[in-house]
């Protein structure tokens, strides 16, 4: 089984691939993938720079972010569906709502990630050793 980090990697290039199929809302879709791309950078580099066994607090919001990402995909999946596209776009509040939605819990998770992220790195038991 993947791990949340490669599930995220994986998932953040299905997003990529949907994104450029997109029939309306292309700005604010790519916009959505900025951001997790931003956002799954710095997990990128921790991955890459330490070994470290990844805090269970840590590991809790990781798991949030995955399931955040995951409905972002989704909901940008309905774009690219030539039998659904139209629906959302007939109920553009529905959809300024939704991306709305999509990004106020990137920024809250982004915000957790961070403090998660950087407690982690602090206290990296391997350094002390």
């Amino acid at each position: 089984m993947p791990s949340p980090l490669d599930r995220l990697f994986l998932l953040r290039s299905e997003i990529h691939e949907n994104v450029s199929q997109v029939y309306i809302n292309k700005m604010q879709c790519e916009r959505l993938c900025e951001r997790i791309d931003q956002l799954i950078e710095p997990l990128e580099r921790l991955e890459y720079a330490s070994s470290s066994v990844m805090r269970t607090e840590t590991r809790a919001i990781l798991d949030k972010f995955l399931q955040c990402v995951d409905d972002c995909n989704h909901y940008i999946e309905k774009f690219k569906s030539s039998d659904r596209w139209y629906e959302e776009a007939y109920e553009y509040g529905k959809s300024e709502d939704k991306f709305h939605e999509l990004n106020h819990r990137l920024s809250q998770l982004g915000q957790d990630l961070c403090v998660g992220l950087n407690i982690q790195q602090i206290f990296d038991r391997k350094q002390d050793r």
